[in-house]
């Protein structure tokens, strides 16, 4: 009787430990990463969070490729109205 009251203690406390010793649910893979919150860091998909799920990361998506996009001429104009306005 004696061992079986101090083996069911041991047991317990061992089926408690081998329990939290599983692996958690995200893994040990990836860290959180930042949100882009630039064109450039938009770019560099290993160090910024580039997931187009997001709506924040969508619109910054969206506005890149537009500035991408935009013809020459339209980036000269605007070029050239700045620094009409600063003189």
């Amino acid at each position: 009787m004696n061992t079986r009251t101090a083996l069911f203690p041991l047991l317990l406390g061992a089926a408690l430990v081998s329990t939290s010793a599983h692996s958690h649910p995200e893994g040990h893979g990836e860290e959180d990463k930042p949100f882009a919150s630039t064109c450039l860091q938009l770019a560099n998909p290993q160090r910024y969070e580039v997931d187009t799920a997001y709506p924040e990361i969508k619109a910054l998506k969206a506005r890149c490729d537009a500035e991408k996009n935009a013809t020459p001429t339209k980036r000269k104009k605007a070029a050239s109205a700045k620094t009409k306005s600063d003189h």
